[in-house]
């Protein structure tokens, strides 16, 4: 899995009608001998506004936090912006697509890539004769 090198924090996109400012989140990636896990440092996202998507051989991290509002107040000045947190991979022959699983719990986006069948290590019995 390798991180795109046009994917670099602080870039523009466009997005259908206007152009948004993106940060890419921290990630650690861990392999097992079933598949991959990658962790993606997302605080303030929750379930129902990120995105993880599998396409062309890239999977794509798309999350957007929620404004902190306080009931009964008005903001004086505000520097947590609704930023758009942004990550691209490109995937390795070696995932099961199809079988791409994701939570997020306390702004940690959990993404399992399972190994493909022929990719997986496979132990050979030696028999004595």
């Amino acid at each position: 899995m390798a991180h795109k090198k046009n994917d670099a924090p602080g870039q523009t996109r466009t997005e259908r009608t206007r152009e948004e400012v993106w940060s890419a989140p921290d990630v650690d990636i861990y392999e097992m001998d079933d598949g991959i896990v990658l962790l993606a440092d997302m605080p303030g996202v929750g379930s129902d506004d990120v995105e993880v998507t599998v396409e062309e051989g890239e999977l794509i991290i798309e999350g957007r936090p929620q404004p902190t509002r306080i009931k009964g107040s008005r903001a004086v000045h505000t520097e947590f912006g609704p930023n758009l947190f942004r990550r691209v991979f490109t995937l390795s022959s070696d995932v099961d697509a199809s079988r791409v699983e994701g939570s997020i719990s306390d702004g940690v986006l959990m993404v399992k890539l399972p190994k493909a069948e022929e990719a997986k290590v496979k132990r050979i019995e030696i028999k004595s004769e």
